[in-house]
């Protein structure tokens, strides 16, 4: 019995040497994982500080850049709100011309049938019926042109402004 129990404690010696020396590996082998990981995470953390910096210096850039464009922003609505007060000015210039030609069209109108019903079969009421709508006719000839011309300054005026404007940029 004695060496059986010998025995038992050769076999039992074996396999916790056995175990031991498995043991060793095993930590070995999580030892130098873990000085990889560790080896991971301070080059991971070293990464994100650099980013950080990156970040707050894109940042600070973007603000910088945020600023300029407001102020050219505002310089440039200050601009376009003077030359929209001046063209607003030229605007209602021409709308108010505009409704005295569409009033001497309707005052033309007005008289040229008023004219036409006196008429009649008189050949003398006849001729001064023609001069009236001639004289009528050249008014409004007249007016229309001066009106054409002023639309046409505008148009000129706000073409030049955005040309203008376009060399600037």
């Amino acid at each position: 019995e004695s060496q059986n129990e010998k025995e038992g404690d050769r076999i039992s010696t074996k396999k916790i040497a056995a175990l031991t020396a498995n043991q060793e590996k095993e930590l070995q082998k999580w030892d130098t994982k873990y000085c990889d990981l560790k080896s991971e995470l301070d080059k991971a953390a070293k990464d994100c500080d650099i980013a950080q910096v990156n970040l707050l210096d894109s940042q600070t850039k973007v603000k910088m850049i945020e600023k300029k464009m407001s102020d050219e922003l505002e310089n440039l609505r200050c601009e376009t709100k003077t030359e929209y007060d001046a063209m607003k000015l030229q605007l209602e210039s021409t709308r108010d011309l505009n409704n005295k030609l569409l009033s001497t069209e309707q005052n033309y109108q007005s008289k040229l049938s008023t004219i036409r019903s006196e008429v009649g079969d008189l050949e003398k009421a006849a001729q001064e019926t023609d001069m009236k709508i001639q004289s009528l006719e050249d008014e409004r000839s007249s007016v229309r042109k001066l009106a054409r011309i002023q639309i046409n300054l505008l148009k000129e005026k706000v073409k030049n402004r955005f040309r203008t404007k376009k060399g600037k940029k």
